[in-house]
């Protein structure tokens, strides 16, 4: 068995006034997981280490044929040597899925729906079925025992034309390229068989989660594989994917609060990431800069969440619960260096019960009620018995101007969300008096900033009959968000108010373009 991890190097930090575009990730922790592995099997790897996958891709086809043909030269040599020896080689590429989620994607050109697989246009098989429906069977059923999803093709397929795994396939593609000829000839023999392994963030980052994966893989590949020839690759009458149905309902759900008694924030949402696809995210501040982050994917068949985060929103009611792991980081402001906030992250356990009652009259789609339940993050407990708001598209700051939103509550007085758009000076308010009825009007609403020009130090909102809430930051945690206009930097987190006198607690977004530092929006 050969192992590989092409995306293990290291990018430099990232310039957050001048981020390039189309910024990367690189796979985290995947060289030690490609290690650990082949020290098991005691198997052949591959590791990069040092190159950052924005500079030399070496998982895309165009960029490994024109610049790096000898990063091919060596994987043909290491197969060879398997080959002599077994009359059969495996070659795992071990890359990484940036999800909180204890889930496996394969990547073997196919994508697997309701059960049943589909193969995309132009896409071989880059294994035998004969090794997808044993093989990779007893590893879905092993990792299932240890509580680890493995599907295939939810994420990366390993179909597109230019993923490397599709020359390891009986294709007629490079035909002047001896290493590309080698991998064909291989493949069509049927002594080769290659799959790409997605990795969520529990997989990889060291931990029991990890150790779990290991024991299943090293179970799985120990033994002896079936060897079937690969001659019906690409004639196998796999499905055609269907077009996804744009008509599908998801329901969204969202809830974030504060509790200055526990100190702890949250920020908890699902909702549609994609024409399949249903995403879920769950952010606690847990006082000072210290944030708890879960991110997660799940098809759209997943109704209210994509485990383990769960969202049940009855229009009344609406339940939070997480039972599994949470990436844990002390200082929030490092994440606007994604990477380097995934390197400087540890896992924990994390446990989240939570239910919010909307108050009488609290009827429409963004509704202000009580927040009760327990938050429990690596042991320890903290009771939630606060204010909150459910259905604020808070961490969301949409379109390509700056945007400015808050929540704030104050004891036994009105609370309020309030969000300016694009430097636009009056900002729409929804206030909600102790009954939880909903009054919208016009307010201003001001961000100042710290002289990066990003940085909110001070916010202050102004009713329409001149009452005025001050809010003070007290965590700050900024992320680069991208999109079709380039990057916003957002910048969100805990604030505390003072309204004539009166202590309030809140939440509060401020997003700027990257390259327009004029003060943010309602200035």
């Amino acid at each position: 068995m050969l192992l590989v991890a092409p995306h293990g190097g290291r990018r430099p930090p990232v310039d957050p006034s001048d981020p390039p575009p189309n910024l990367r990730v690189n796979d985290v922790f995947t060289p030690e997981v490609t290690r650990l592995l082949a020290e098991r099997l005691d198997a052949g790897w591959v590791i990069n280490e040092e190159v950052d996958r924005n500079l030399l891709d070496l998982n895309r086809t165009s960029q490994v044929l024109r610049r790096a043909p000898w990063f091919l030269d060596l994987l043909v040599r290491e197969i060879e040597a398997i080959v002599a020896r077994h009359d059969h080689a495996e070659v795992l590429f071990v890359h990484g899925w940036n999800v909180g989620q204890t889930r496996c994607d394969l990547g073997v050109g196919v994508t697997e729906i309701d059960g049943v697989v589909h193969v995309s246009d132009g896409a071989l098989m880059t294994v035998s079925e004969s090794y997808r429906v044993t093989r990779l069977a007893a590893l879905r059923e092993g990792a299932a025992r240890r509580g680890i999803e493995v599907s295939f093709g939810a994420h990366y397929a390993a179909s597109h034309q230019n993923n490397l795994l599709q020359l390891f396939t009986a294709h007629d593609r490079h035909p002047s390229i001896p290493a590309v000829g080698q991998l064909c000839e291989w493949a069509r023999a049927g002594v080769l068989d290659a799959v790409q392994l997605e990795l969520g963030i529990p997989l990889r980052w060291p931990g029991r989660w990890r150790d779990n994966l290991l024991d299943v893989l090293t179970a799985t590949f120990a033994q002896r594989p079936l060897i079937a020839s690969h001659s019906q690759k690409a004639a196998t009458p796999y499905a055609r994917r269907p077009a996804p149905d744009e008509s599908s309902a998801t329901q969204s759900a969202a809830l974030q609060f504060y509790d200055p008694a526990a100190d702890l924030a949250l920020l908890a949402g699902v909702g549609r990431i994609g024409p399949e696809t249903l995403g879920g995210r769950l952010l606690l501040f847990l006082g000072g800069q210290r944030v708890a982050l879960f991110t997660g994917e799940q098809p759209l068949a997943a109704q209210n969440g994509v485990p383990p985060l769960f969202l049940c929103d009855d229009g009344k009611r609406l339940r939070v619960e997480l039972a599994g792991p949470i990436l844990l980081l002390d200082d929030s402001s490092t994440y606007l260096d994604l990477e380097a906030a995934f390197v400087e992250s540890h896992l924990a356990a994390a446990r989240v019960a939570l239910e919010f009652a909307a108050e009488d009259g609290g009827g429409g789609t963004v509704r202000f009620g009580t927040v009760r339940g327990e938050v429990e993050i690596d042991g320890s407990l903290r009771r939630i018995s606060c204010s909150g708001f459910a259905n604020v598209a808070a961490l969301r700051a949409a379109g390509p101007g700056p945007a400015t939103s808050l929540t704030a509550t104050f004891e036994s007085g009105p609370a309020f969300w309030s969000r300016a758009v694009d430097g636009n000076a009056e900002a729409v308010t929804w206030r909600f008096d102790t009954r939880g009825a909903e009054t919208p009007s016009r307010s201003g609403l001001t961000a100042y900033v710290d002289a990066d020009g990003f940085t909110p130090r001070r916010l202050e909102w102004q009713s329409h009959d001149g009452r005025v809430a001050s809010g003070t930051p007290i965590s700050r945690m900024a992320i680069l968000r991208s999109g079709p206009g380039g990057y916003l930097r957002v910048s969100f987190g805990v604030a505390r108010f003072d309204c004539e006198g009166r202590e309030g607690w809140g939440i509060y977004e401020h997003a700027v373009p990257v390259g327009r530092r004029d003060g943010g929006s309602g200035r």
